[in-house]
């Protein structure tokens, strides 16, 4: 977006011409883009970009926290393996707290918070799993566009309101 905005200013005198400074914010739930930019007698333009600080990761860690998960401590990571698949940073955690309350009722030694193979399938660590599942949504349930619960949910779990209540843990965690 930045580099069209860029190109058309530089490919259209009019607009060029008419720039005398202008401001752009293009913003989204992991970083901010703030474009602001003034002519200078060379005819130059000075373009400044800020980024604002992804605090993501510490959302995800006080929410899981707040519900005594023992994978708060891997929030960062969780929202690492969501960007890296594509998906809601917030959905695996989501899956976790319909699938075995944030990874509180799950089987001995498992790491299996998302009930991955039904619950059957034995992790190294919270991590691994979410790494396993991410990249099992991606293949096997959504291999493009968005991946949301209502989507996944018919073929992820047999209770029909399992979307809706992953869908309402993904809302409290902003």
């Amino acid at each position: 977006m930045v580099a069209v905005t860029i190109l058309l200013l530089l490919a259209s005198p009019t607009i060029f011409k008419n720039v005398v400074g202008f401001s752009e914010t293009k913003g989204s739930e992991s970083s901010e883009i703030k474009i602001s930019g003034n002519l200078h007698p060379s005819n130059v333009m000075e373009v400044k970009i800020v980024a604002k600080k992804d605090d993501r990761p510490q959302i995800l860690s006080k929410f899981l926290s707040s519900k005594n998960s023992p994978m708060a401590k891997d929030a960062k990571e969780l929202v690492e393996i969501a960007d890296k698949y594509s998906l809601d940073y917030r959905l695996l955690p989501s899956i976790a707290g319909v699938e075995s309350s944030f990874g509180l009722a799950i089987p001995s030694g498992s790491f299996n918070p998302y009930g991955w193979n039904n619950g059957k399938y034995y992790f190294k660590n919270w991590v691994h799993a979410s790494e396993e599942v991410a990249k099992g949504i991606r293949v096997r349930y959504i291999r493009n566009g968005p991946a949301n619960p209502y989507v996944i949910g018919p073929s992820y779990a047999a209770n029909p309101n399992w979307a809706y209540r992953v869908d309402r843990f993904m809302t409290s965690i902003d």
